[in-house]
């Protein structure tokens, strides 16, 4: 499954929401959905997420993580501001509510919040 996002040319400038209004600088990209590690948004600017792939470069890309939630459904919350892909899911801490994802062990802590709602799609998913 693909996905089309947007990124500016320059990596740099990725914070940067005039490289989304100018035309030029935008590239249409396709990222697989399997590619995907966690989704976060951007703190700078609204609707603006940033999608962090297995082979570590991140991408900019204008919509809400409600909507990609919505789209997708192997998407799940583990904070207000972060998404990921439960199938890149290596390892699960429970103890100190943190999950391991991706061949890199990318570590990440899931809020108090979603904690019981991340369980529960595991086991819907036999993960657990």
């Amino acid at each position: 499954m693909y996905g089309f996002f947007c990124f500016p040319k320059n990596e740099q400038n990725i914070d940067k929401i005039s490289s989304f209004v100018n035309k030029d600088l935008i590239l249409r990209h396709k990222i697989s959905i399997e590619q995907i590690l966690f989704i976060q948004t951007s703190i700078n600017q609204k609707n603006v997420v940033t999608i962090q792939t297995m082979s570590g470069r991140k991408y900019a890309y204008r919509c809400s993580l409600k909507n990609i939630v919505k789209q997708f459904d192997c998407f799940v919350y583990i904070t207000k501001s972060t998404i990921i892909n439960i199938n890149m899911i290596v390892k699960v801490n429970s103890i100190y509510s943190v999950i391991y994802l991706g061949t890199n062990n990318s570590k990440l802590r899931v809020s108090r919040t979603f904690t019981k709602s991340l369980i529960t799609r595991l086991k819907q998913n036999y993960l657990v």
